[in-house]
């Protein structure tokens, strides 16, 4: 079980992004559907899943709420439907070019109280942002509670909890909506919400990774697309410890490279080689950002001078280090 402490460094949502609300629902300021046409409505669908040989039969259910009540919402959701102990999940959307969102779950049981602890800390946040997604499962009695990216709390159980979770939803007075539209069904639009000019807030990725380090989560959805082994271009965004480095008074180091590899473990190896070629004694602290591209998506800002080296294992692409003493 982890017990690494939540980050406890501030945060700051800008104060200058209006509000979009549709008919009776406020969005989060984060995302907001755009098109035309759009019409949003307090409300909740469910339905019934037959399961398979991994998964039983369950009930799933989606609610979609203005703004200012998913926080109270989801806060009870956790604190009610989950037992002591149970499995922590974040997701985002993804920039690896084959899926769509990038999962973490804890390797192990996490206490409920400290995923009301993470909660606390930065269910502000993952109630405005809609680009991520929190909440924890369950296996006996099964049961799942997530707000997820754009801002719907989705509950998932089986038979044992059904009742429980139909008699909380019935206090939140919502019509039953087959179908629910919500900002996702809807052209929409994201947009940064955090003030980071100060470098004493955290950003997103501070935030991802308090949550994720502190509640011991890991990727589990990384290999979804091409199969190991097959020479994929990579983008690799790594953070160094340079404290024990001698030569050079920065403390962090931030380096980006464009690599062909066959798997992610090797992307890595590639460019963690590169970064102790400069620097021996550098330390890997955290991968920011480590995703596969299509070869044709590759920027002209970062493609080689000779294209051919995208189809050759390797490094074809340093960015110019960024230092933090």
């Amino acid at each position: 079980m982890s017990n690494s402490p939540l980050v406890q460094a501030p945060y700051k949502i800008r104060s200058t992004l209006g509000r979009q609300t549709f008919g009776d629902v406020s969005c989060p300021i984060g995302v907001y559907p755009c098109g035309e046409n759009v019409t949003l409505s307090q409300g909740y669908d469910s339905r019934f899943v037959v399961g398979d040989e991994l998964v039983d039969d369950q009930y799933e259910y989606r609610i979609l709420l203005s703004n200012e009540r998913v926080a109270g919402v989801m806060e009870q959701l956790l604190e009610t439907l989950l037992p002591e102990e149970s499995y922590a999940l974040f997701e985002e959307l993804s920039f690896d070019a084959y899926r769509d969102s990038d999962t973490y779950r804890s390797s192990e049981p996490v206490e409920t109280s400290r995923l009301l602890q993470a909660w606390n800390t930065y269910g502000e946040y993952l109630v405005e942002a809609g680009r991520c997604g929190f909440g924890a499962i369950a296996p006996e009695p099964a049961i799942e509670v997530f707000i997820e990216e754009h801002g719907t709390i989705y509950v998932a159980c089986g038979l044992k909890k059904r009742e429980e979770v139909e008699g909380l939803i019935a206090q939140l007075g919502l019509t039953q909506i087959t179908d629910i539209p919500c900002i996702e069904n809807f052209e929409h639009q994201h947009r940064d919400i955090l003030l980071v000019d100060d470098k004493a807030l955290m950003d997103e990725y501070d935030i991802k990774f308090s949550l994720v380090e502190s509640l011991g989560m890991i990727p589990v959805n990384i290999d979804e697309g091409v199969p190991k082994g097959t020479l994929t271009p990579f983008w690799v965004h790594v953070e160094h410890d340079l404290s024990f480095e001698t030569g050079t008074d920065a403390r962090l180091g931030f380096f980006g490279f464009g690599v062909s590899a066959t798997s992610f473990a090797d992307a890595l190896e590639l460019a963690q080689a590169r970064v102790t070629e400069k620097f021996p004694d550098a330390l890997l602290a955290r991968v920011q950002q480590i995703y596969r591209l299509f070869p044709e998506d590759v920027t002209e800002e970062i493609a080689p001078e000779d294209p051919a080296l995208i189809g050759k294992r390797g490094v074809w692409y340093v960015s110019e280090p960024e230092f933090w003493a």
